[in-house]
C-alpha cells in the first residue's frame, strides 16, 4: 500500500513538472486597461483598470506642481496614451503614458493647480484602484466590456536553426505587439491587443536552438499573450506583414561587435541650427561633440561606425539617410539640440526623442529612456513626425533632441564637455540596449508557405 501511494505521488509530481504553463499564468508584464475619470465642484476620483494588482509608486514635483504614479511591470494597451483635460480647481489635467518598455513602467501624471493631497483606494484584490483629489468626485464609469476586433487564426514556425528562428503568428486582420524580454527564466513575452486566440501554439522543432516551448493564453478578455521559453538571451524584433496578415516574430543570437550604426550630427556649415543660452554657443558645434564622442565610444565596443559629418560640414537632409541606406546600416541616430521660439526663450527643459517609421517606434523608448537616465534630464517623449532623417531610412531611426539649448539649466551644461560626455554616453546606451534586442540579418523566412506545422 505504501509502495503504491508513493509510486501514485511520484507519478504526480512528475506530471505537475512536466504539464505546460499557461501563458495567461506567467508572473510577467500587466496590462492597464482603461481609465475614466469622475468629478464634482468638490473633489476628482480617477478609476484605473489592470489586469492585475499593482500598487503604484508616487512621486511628487513642484514648479508646476503634479503627482506621478508608476507602475512598475506594467504596459498600456496599444494606442493607449491619454491627455484628459480636467480644468478643475484642483487639477488642470491627467496623462497617462508608457514612461518605459524596458523595463515596463506604466506612468500617470495628475497636473494640479497647487500642492493638494490624494488618496488611493484599490478594490477587487488592487485590478481597480482609485485616485482621489479633495472629496472625491463621485463614482467614474465602469469600462465598456472588452470587444476583440481580430482573431489569432494559426501559428508556425519558419527558418529555425541554433542562431535564427522566426514565428509567425496568423491574424484575421493586422494588429500592433508589445514584447517584453524577462528574466530568471528567460522569455519573451509578446502581448497582441484586441485579439481573441482560435489557435494553438505550434511548439520549436528539435533544430531550434532559442526557444525550449511556447505558450498561448487568453491572457484577458481582448488580450493574447504568447510566452517563448528561452535558452538565453535573445534579440528579437516585431513585424507586421499584409496579404495575409500576419506578425513575424524573429529571433536571433545577441550580437553588437561588428553591426553598424551611423551617427547624424545635425546642421552643420551654413546651418548653424538653434543658439543657445549664451551668445556664440551654437547647435552644430555642440551635437558634433556630441557626435564624434558617441563614435569614439561605440567602436570601443566593437561596433563599426559611419558619421553623416566630422567637421564643420553642410550635409543636405536627404544626404543623410542615403548615407546609411547605402551602407547598409543597423541603426541611424541623429542629434540635435532643441529650442523654444523667442517670446518662449528658456521657458522649457528636457530630452525628446522622435521617429517616423513602425520600426523605429520601440528604438525611440529604448534611446529616450536610456538617455534621460544618463543625462539626467525630463524625459519628455517619444513622437511620431516626418522628419527627413527617420522618414527615409531603411533601419530604425530615431532624432534625439539632447535638452533646450535656450534653457539656462539644459544649455549650461551642455555648454560643457563632461555633459557633452554624458550625452554621448547616454546615446550609446541606448543604442547598445536596441542592438542586444535586434536580430543580425536573416533570411527571408518568414512567409507563410514557409511556415512549419501550423496549428489550430
Amino acid at each position: 500500500m505504501i509502495d503504491r501511494c508513493g509510486r501514485a505521488l511520484a507519478a504526480l509530481a512528475m506530471l505537475l513538472v512536466t504539464t505546460p504553463r499557461a501563458a495567461a499564468d506567467e508572473p510577467s508584464v500587466v496590462v492597464l486597461e482603461n481609465l475614466t475619470t469622475a468629478q464634482t465642484t468638490k473633489g476628482v476620483t480617477l478609476r484605473l483598470d489592470l489586469s492585475s494588482g499593482v500598487t503604484p509608486t508616487v512621486t511628487r514635483l513642484s514648479e508646476p506642481d503634479r503627482l506621478l504614479f508608476d507602475f512598475a511591470g506594467t504596459r498600456l494597451k496599444t494606442g493607449q496614451t491619454l491627455h484628459v483635460p480636467l480644468n478643475h480647481p484642483l487639477a488642470k489635467s491627467v496623462r497617462l503614458g508608457q514612461f518605459s518598455d524596458e523595463p515596463p513602467i506604466a506612468r500617470l501624471v495628475l497636473d494640479l493647480t497647487g500642492r493638494h493631497t490624494y488618496r488611493l483606494a484599490p478594490q477587487a484584490e488592487g485590478k481597480i484602484l482609485f485616485i482621489g483629489l479633495g472629496e472625491g468626485g463621485g463614482k467614474p464609469a465602469e469600462p465598456a466590456p472588452a470587444q476583440p476586433r481580430l482573431t489569432v487564426n494559426r501559428t508556425s514556425w519558419a527558418g529555425e536553426s541554433d542562431r535564427a528562428a522566426a514565428f509567425v503568428v496568423e491574424l484575421s486582420e493586422l494588429t500592433a505587439a508589445k514584447a517584453f524580454q524577462m528574466s530568471a527564466p528567460a522569455r519573451l513575452v509578446v502581448d497582441l491587443d484586441g485579439a481573441r486566440l482560435a489557435a494553438t501554439a505550434a511548439a520549436p522543432g528539435k533544430d531550434n536552438g532559442l526557444v525550449r516551448e511556447v505558450r498561448a493564453a487568453q491572457f484577458s478578455d481582448d488580450v493574447v499573450r504568447l510566452v517563448f521559453e528561452l535558452t538565453g538571451p535573445v534579440a528579437w524584433q516585431v513585424l507586421r506583414r499584409l496579404s495575409p496578415s500576419r506578425l513575424v516574430i524573429q529571433l536571433g543570437r545577441t550580437e553588437t561587435r561588428g553591426r553598424k550604426v551611423v551617427i547624424d550630427p545635425g546642421h552643420g556649415g551654413k546651418d548653424p541650427g538653434c543658439s543657445g543660452c549664451r551668445p556664440g554657443l551654437r547647435e552644430k558645434d555642440v551635437v558634433l561633440d556630441i557626435g564624434l564622442r558617441a563614435a569614439e565610444l561605440l567602436r570601443g565596443k566593437g561596433v563599426e561606425v559611419q558619421m553623416t559629418r566630422s567637421d564643420d560640414t553642410f550635409i543636405p537632409l536627404e544626404e543623410r539617410p542615403a548615407i546609411a541606406n547605402r551602407w547598409g546600416a543597423d541603426l541611424f541616430v541623429s542629434i540635435h539640440c532643441n529650442a523654444m521660439p523667442d517670446d518662449k526663450k528658456g521657458q522649457r527643459s528636457g530630452t525628446e526623442v522622435y521617429y517616423y517609421t513602425p520600426q523605429s517606434e520601440a528604438f525611440s523608448e529604448v534611446m529616450l529612456q536610456a538617455f534621460a537616465a544618463q543625462a539626467g534630464l525630463p524625459a519628455r517623449g517619444t513622437f511620431q513626425r516626418k522628419f527627413v532623417v527617420v522618414r527615409y531610412s531603411q533601419m530604425p531611426a530615431v532624432l534625439v533632441e539632447t535638452g533646450y539649448l535656450d534653457h539656462a539649466g539644459d544649455g549650461g551644461k551642455l555648454d560643457t564637455p563632461e555633459f557633452r560626455q554624458t550625452c554621448a554616453l547616454g546615446i550609446v546606451h541606448g543604442a547598445m540596449q536596441f542592438l542586444q534586442r535586434l536580430p543580425g540579418s536573416l533570411e527571408p523566412i518568414e512567409t507563410a508557405a514557409a511556415g512549419r506545422r501550423p496549428e489550430g
